[in-house]
């Protein structure tokens, strides 16, 4: 959580007519959160295996409430979701996380 915090200051401090340096510098920290965050998708069904079906269930939700909108897809690696037990309602963790997750997250 830090360093996607870092990178978004440093994305909102690198000004639009930034140099060569400061604009390689912003993709080298969101290359190394997005090869992170796919390591971390990777154990996801581990840990999280009912997180496939609360995640369609929630597009489903979603596109149901709003037909006209397109599907907003993500730019930057430090504005994804990073899906932990915390995000999902507490009545459907049992569904969705492996049991005793939810402690484990708390008590981190």
């Amino acid at each position: 959580m830090n360093h996607r915090r870092r990178i978004r200051r440093h994305a909102k401090d690198t000004p639009d007519n930034a140099t060569a340096r400061q604009s390689s510098n912003l993709t080298e920290q969101r290359n190394i959160l997005r090869t992170r965050l796919r390591g971390w998708e990777e154990i996801l069904p581990i840990y999280m295996p009912g997180l496939l079906q609360h995640r369609e269930a929630l597009e489903l939700a979603a596109s149901t409430r709003s037909q006209l909108r397109p599907a907003a897809g993500v730019d930057h690696p430090e504005d994804a979701i990073i899906w932990l037990p915390s995000q999902i309602p507490t009545d459907l963790r049992p569904r969705v996380c492996y049991p005793g997750l939810p402690a484990i997250e708390e008590k981190i």
